[in-house]
């Protein structure tokens, strides 16, 4: 818990500069509109952020405060996965997830999203507990309609987990982006927001479209892995099927829509839960020869794709 707090106070306290991507934007909305009245409103696109950024500018906390308390928010979620899924070794996986490509964006340039996928983690660790993950998906919703998606895929995957038949879905997913077969892509335009209308149509306002190839082996890292480990080492726990299924459900639905506009922005919808599929099956039981020193292969390669894509992303700016 003292590393979730340094790292809540650390990043929750950041100075509110442009470095830090769309905090600017609230910072903006807090000086424009502060020392109104508060009124909760239901109809929000997302309900409890909407109204907790309200609460912010009406009472004129700060903007800080609300990095803060959604920093804290997205840690402490984090962590409860992590103690859920690792318990014998909750802390290096909790480091292993804070060394993930998607982690230190979904906690400044996408924070909003970022406590939604906290709670989604939380609703993944139980998964069997119906009690837990139906409040925790509610809470996801909550805070970033976004998450729709993958709370549909997470009851899909509830009651019909079967890797192989979703992986199946994913390689036909893949044909279809190669291809660059666009009509499902389309056909979603009709059934989203506005917002969504931007992404679906290629609305591009700077960001990098088209198909997105490092994208796609970074998404097929744990999916390899698990379809080896089950074929090949015999691994079974329906948890990790579970995991995997889920994952590979919500990663076909990017590849669907690979050529859209933020596509970066689609694919953290499966990134969020890809540290905790790569490495649940190195902490659940014993399989394989030296299988801690082949965990350390797995994290420093997850590790090394995070520091080329900061690379790329610091030298064309």
């Amino acid at each position: 818990m003292v590393t979730v707090a340094l790292l809540a106070i650390f990043l929750g306290f950041r100075p509110l500069t442009p470095d830090f991507g769309d905090s600017m934007h609230y910072v903006r909305v807090y000086e424009e509109f502060k020392g109104g009245e508060f009124c909760f409103r239901w109809y929000r696109t997302n309900v409890l952020y909407d109204n907790l950024l309200h609460v912010v500018i009406c009472y004129e906390w700060g903007m800080k405060s609300l990095y803060f308390t959604i920093s804290a928010f997205y840690f402490i979620f984090i962590a409860v996965a992590c103690r859920k899924l690792f318990p014998r070794d909750c802390f290096y996986a909790f480091v292993i997830y804070l060394g993930a490509f998607s982690t230190y964006a979904y906690c400044v340039n996408g924070f909003k999203a970022g406590a939604a996928a906290a709670a989604f983690l939380c609703a993944l660790a139980y998964w069997r507990k119906w009690w837990i993950w139906i409040p925790c998906l509610v809470l996801s919703f909550g805070w970033h309609h976004s998450m729709v998606m993958p709370g549909c895929v997470f009851v899909v995957c509830r009651f019909f987990h079967r890797p192989k038949f979703f992986f199946v879905v994913w390689v036909l997913c893949v044909v279809f982006s190669v291809f660059g077969l666009q009509e499902i892509q389309h056909f979603l335009v009709d059934y989203t927001d506005e917002q969504g209308v931007k992404y679906l149509t290629n609305w591009k306002n700077g960001y990098d479209t088209g198909f997105r190839p490092d994208f796609i082996l970074y998404s097929a890292a744990p999916i390899l892995l698990g379809l080896h480990l089950k074929i090949y080492r015999g691994y079974k726990s329906c948890t990790y099927d579970f995991l995997l299924s889920t994952y590979m459900g919500i990663n076909s639905v990017w590849l669907l829509v690979m050529y859209a506009s933020c596509t970066n922005r689609i694919a953290y919808l499966s990134w969020l839960m890809l540290p905790i599929v790569l490495v649940y099956p190195f902490f659940d039981k014993g399989f394989i020869t030296r299988q801690f020193d082949k965990l350390n292969l797995v994290v420093l390669g997850q590790l090394a794709f995070t520091v080329l894509m900061d690379c790329r992303s610091l030298f064309r700016t």
